[in-house]
């Protein structure tokens, strides 16, 4: 089985039961002590952007992750040796419930604007209610004609960004874009499992449904 592959083909690749029941415990009491000591609050909860110079605070991650044979041999795999790997790593905890208007970018079904696998886990599980990670199976050679041909112009989008939601895909390039949303599936996590996903492929997450419930989710960030 070649992993690496199966994201080129499908989008994505969930490795279920990847940490130990101990390690999903020191990983979500790591990032919780990270997002109350430098997060930044918004609406819909907190999140932080962690840099490399700073990685020597997540030990557990170091340890769980980036020292972990197969998830180098995935990016050496998918982008070779030279690539920006574990370039930045971002954790959000979406603990409220919000209008869609006021949804956070990451929430809406998108894809990014830079070519990048992610690694994604969720310390507290995930799922639909609570905020679980959608994606559109097979949207992967889409999303990386549309970055190529549209985002890569930089068009300006929601909250200074660049326009990346199917929306605006929709409204400014629909001749580029043939999926809908209806078509994504939740990818439900427990917190030992881990998520690949190339991000060219439709994806969104974060948009809590039910009451008093919150997602935790870490996304190391790799690029050609």
């Amino acid at each position: 089985m070649n992993i690496s592959n199966i994201i080129k083909e499908q989008g994505y690749y969930k490795i279920d039961d990847f940490f130990s029941l101990e390690e999903s415990v020191a990983l979500r009491d790591e990032v919780i002590t990270c997002i109350k000591k430098i997060g930044q609050k918004f609406k819909w909860g907190q999140h932080v952007r962690i840099m490399p110079n700073n990685y020597n605070h997540i030990p557990n991650i170091n340890k769980c992750l980036f020292s972990n044979k197969l998830v180098n041999e995935v990016i050496d795999q998918y982008y070779g040796k030279r690539c920006q790997r574990f370039m930045q790593t971002f954790c959000s905890w979406e603990q409220n419930i919000v209008k869609e208007s006021e949804l956070a970018r990451h929430s809406w079904l998108h894809s990014d604007p830079y070519a990048a696998l992610k690694f994604a886990f969720f310390p507290l599980g995930a799922t639909k209610e609570t905020g679980a990670l959608m994606v559109i199976p097979n949207s992967r050679a889409e999303g990386k004609n549309i970055r190529e041909k549209f985002m890569s112009k930089k068009p300006a989008g929601m909250n200074g960004g660049i326009a990346h939601r199917m929306i605006d895909f929709r409204e400014h390039c629909p001749d580029l874009i043939t999926r809908e949303e209806k078509e994504a599936i939740y990818i439900e996590a427990s917190p030992t499992d881990l998520v690949i996903i190339d991000t060219d492929t439709y994806h969104g997450g974060g948009n809590i449904s039910l009451e008093n419930a919150e997602r935790i989710a870490v996304y190391i960030h790799n690029r050609p």
